[in-house]
C-alpha cells in the first residue's frame, strides 16, 4: 500500500476513535456541503436520497457524524436505521468502510489473485463447481469453444475480472457461425468465463425461478479456525437472470445453524417483503433444503487455500446437491444482515487485524 493511502486510512482510524473530532470533521464536511465546496460528497448526498427515496431533513449532520464515527457510509446508515439506534447499537455494525481499511492488513495480493480472477478461482476450486467452465482469453482456440457449445448450446458468460453482476449475460449458439460470431465478440472484450448453466433444485426455484437463486455465506478462516460471520439467501426479480441486490434483486438473512429465513427479505432500497413480489412465495420463515450439508461443505471449501481470510462463497443447489458459483474476497457482510450488527461475531477477524 502506497504511503499516502496509509497515512489517510491510519488517520481516519485515529479521529473515529475521538467523538470530539468526528463531531469537528461532520461539521467541516456539512458546511462544505451545503456551500457546494465539495460536489462530489452533495452529488454521494443526492444519490443516497434517490436510492432511499428520502430527504435528509435533520439528519444530514447525524449521517455524516456516523461515517467519522463509526465508518458507516450514507447508504448504509439509511439501510441499517441508523437514526434510530443510541450509540451503543450503533457501535455493534461494521460498516464497508472499516473493512475495506482493514481487509488488506491480513490479505496477501497473491491470494486474493485466486478471487480476482474467476478462471483462476474454477481452477482451484474445480471439485465444487459440478459442471463444465472455459476461459475465453487470446490463447483460446475457436474449437475449444465450439466444442463446449456442442454440449452446451446455452450458456453464461463473466467477465473474468467484473463483480456485484457487472457484465454477466446468458447466450445461446446453436450452430458453427453463431459460435463463431459470439466468439468474436467475446475476444474483443476481454477475458470471460464461459459456464454450462445451473439447473437449480425445484425447491430454491420456488422462490423466483428466474435466476439461479444462491447462498451467499460468508466466513473468516484464521489459524484453522473457522468463523461462520453470516448467511443470506439472494434472489432475483423483476426479470433479472441474476440475484444480484445491486441489480434489483432482494435477500434475507438464514439461520446459520438450522437455515431457516427468520426476517423479512430486503432490497437494497430497504423495501421489506414476507413474500417474493414476483412469485409470491412466502419467505419469511422459509427452510433451505440440505443446509446441514450446506455446512459441511464450508468446512471443506475453507482448507483448499488455508491462507484465505474472509469470503463471500456464492453457492446455488441442483437436484444432486450444493456447488459453489463464485467466491469473493473482502466480501459485503454487515449488508446481508442489516437488523443487528456483526462486531461480536467477528472477533476473530478484528483479533487478526491487530495481532
Amino acid at each position: 500500500m502506497n504511503r499516502k493511502k496509509y497515512i489517510k486510512e491510519t488517520l481516519l482510524l485515529f479521529i473515529s476513535e475521538h467523538k470530539a473530532l468526528c463531531r469537528i470533521c461532520s461539521y467541516i464536511q456539512y458546511i462544505r456541503i451545503r456551500t457546494g465546496l465539495k460536489k462530489d460528497l452533495k452529488a454521494q448526498v443526492e444519490k443516497t436520497m434517490n436510492t432511499f427515496n428520502t430527504t435528509w431533513g435533520g439528519v444530514m449532520l447525524d449521517a455524516l457524524y456516523c461515517y467519522y464515527r463509526y465508518l458507516i457510509n450514507p447508504e448504509e446508515y439509511f439501510l441499517y436505521n441508523f437514526r434510530r439506534l443510541n450509540e451503543r447499537g450503533r457501535q455493534e455494525f461494521v460498516g464497508r468502510t472499516r473493512l475495506n481499511l482493514f481487509w488488506h492488513r491480513i490479505w496477501d495480493d497473491k491470494i486474493c489473485e485466486i478471487y480476482d480472477n474467476k478462471w483462476r478461482t474454477y481452477q482451484v476450486y474445480r471439485k465444487y463447481y459440478g459442471r463444465e467452465v472455459i476461459e475465453i482469453s487470446p490463447e483460446t482456440a475457436f474449437s475449444d469453444f465450439h466444442s463446449f457449445t456442442e454440449r452446451h448450446q446455452r450458456f453464461i458468460i463473466k467477465p473474468e475480472r467484473e463483480c456485484c453482476g457487472r457484465g454477466i449475460r446468458i447466450a445461446e449458439a446453436h450452430d458453427k457461425e453463431e459460435a463463431a460470431r459470439l466468439f468474436d465478440e467475446m475476444r474483443m472484450d476481454g477475458n470471460a468465463v464461459v459456464e454450462e448453466l445451473i439447473t437449480q433444485d425445484a425447491e430454491m426455484a420456488k422462490f423466483y425461478p428466474g435466476s439461479v437463486n444462491t447462498i451467499r455465506f460468508v466466513t473468516f478462516y484464521h489459524k484453522d479456525r473457522l468463523t461462520k460471520i453470516c448467511a443470506a439467501l439472494r434472489m432475483g426479480r423483476n426479470g433479472s437472470e441474476v440475484d444480484n441486490a445491486s441489480h434489483g434483486g432482494i435477500f434475507v438473512p438464514i439461520d446459520m445453524e438450522h437455515g431457516i429465513a427468520y426476517t423479512y427479505a430486503k432490497s437494497y432500497k430497504g423495501e421489506k417483503y414476507v413474500s417474493h413480489p414476483d412469485t409470491g412465495t412466502q419467505i419469511l420463515g422459509a427452510i433451505i433444503p440440505k443446509w446441514t450439508e450446506l455446512n459441511r461443505l464450508m468446512e471443506n471449501l475453507v482448507k483448499v487455500v488455508p491462507e484465505q481470510k474472509m469470503i463471500g462463497w456464492d453457492m446455488a443447489l441442483t437436484p444432486s446437491g450444493w456447488i459453489m458459483v463464485e467466491a469473493n474476497h473482502n466480501p459485503d457482510s454487515q449488508s446481508l444482515v442489516p437488523d443487528h450488527g456483526l462486531r461480536e461475531v467477528m472477533h476473530d477477524f478484528y483479533e487478526a487485524v491487530y495481532e
